[in-house]
């Protein structure tokens, strides 16, 4: 029996992130990407250094559900 292991060790679970993409994949990278990129964007314009790496911050916040893949899709298009 294959035992379901949380990616980046306990830090993040895709497959929380995937379900609340709706299971599509791509829309959330897409989505995920525009979010790294206004937190790197916001993070060279601020004077603190407690945001790391914005591909991570990304994933938690769309982890946790602080922001909607249906708002960042409208970016893109």
């Amino acid at each position: 029996m294959k035992v379901k292991t949380l990616s980046r060790g306990t830090e993040i679970d895709i497959e929380k992130c995937v379900k609340n993409s709706g299971n599509d994949r791509f829309s959330m990278v897409l989505a995920l990407a525009t979010r790294a990129r206004e937190i790197a964007r916001q993070h060279k314009n601020s004077e603190s250094r407690d945001q790391v790496y914005p591909c991570v911050t990304a994933l938690k916040e769309f982890e946790n559900g602080d922001y909607s893949l249906k708002d960042y899709l409208k970016k893109i298009r």
